[in-house]
């Protein structure tokens, strides 16, 4: 055994229990950086990834229409790639794929069966979305119009239109999009739905006078306008010179 003031000598050998300790603690340390790599590089793809399918949306957008099935096809391996890349849960990574399947048949109506594969894999994206953030309100309003597409207005569609308007009371995205869905559904609505689409409607209005043309324009769109002039408040309809005030 090495004695303890032979370590402390500083003509004497390397203390041999202090390269013992070291050499574990290397590995430890590499083994370690190792995997901060590893994870740094799927983290830096998952990104890539994402960045790529965000900009097929962008594309998609803004021409308005269906996507022709070869850049789909890229988008939804995009997409996909960055959810696998991505060491956890991803809300947002999520939410991409399930527009990438809602884009695929834009346009074909509700209820399309033809489109049905599609829209269902939409929906199930949505929901891994809201499961893995469950406070955000746009991925809830996306449940909702996915299962629009499906032609499915249900409990669980209006389920999902009160939770984005409970989680996202005054953001304007939110409410245009919730009436948006509201005034589509209007006769598969009960009640308090048609409240709620009515309150998201006054709040619209109640922004700026570009957002209040909006409103009649989609009401109007929807053969509504009377429904909803009537639900909006006297001066706001003033304010905004709309539904003949």
């Amino acid at each position: 055994m090495v004695k303890a003031d032979e370590c402390m000598q500083p003509a004497a050998r390397p203390c041999k229990s202090g390269v013992r300790w070291r050499r574990p603690a290397a590995l430890v340390l590499l083994f370690t950086s190792l995997i901060l790599a590893w994870m740094a590089a799927r983290l830096l793809l998952a990104a890539l990834f994402a960045g790529q399918t965000q900009t097929f949306l962008d594309d998609w957008f803004a021409q308005g229409g269906a996507p022709s099935p070869p850049a789909w096809e890229v988008a939804r391996q995009a997409a996909t790639s960055a959810i696998a890349l991505f060491p956890a849960a991803n809300g947002a990574y999520q939410e991409r794929l399930g527009l990438v399947h809602s884009w695929r048949y834009r346009g074909r109506p509700f209820g399309d069966l033809l489109a049905a594969p599609s829209r269902q894999a939409a929906l199930a994206a949505y929901r891994a979305a809201v499961a893995a953030t469950p406070l955000w309100p746009r991925a809830w309003t996306q449940i909702a119009y996915a299962k629009l597409d499906l032609g499915e207005r249900d409990a669980g569609f209006r389920a999902s239109l009160h939770q984005a308007h409970a989680l996202g009371p005054w953001r304007p995205d939110i409410n245009r999009r919730i009436v948006e869905i509201g005034l589509i559904a209007w006769g598969s609505l009960d009640v308090t739905t048609r409240a709620l689409t009515l309150e998201s409607a006054r709040r619209v209005a109640a922004g700026s006078a570009e957002d209040a043309h909006w409103l009649l324009g989609l009401a109007k769109g929807r053969g509504m306008t009377l429904v909803v002039c009537v639900a909006l408040p006297d001066e706001i309809k003033r304010m905004h010179r709309i539904c003949g005030s």
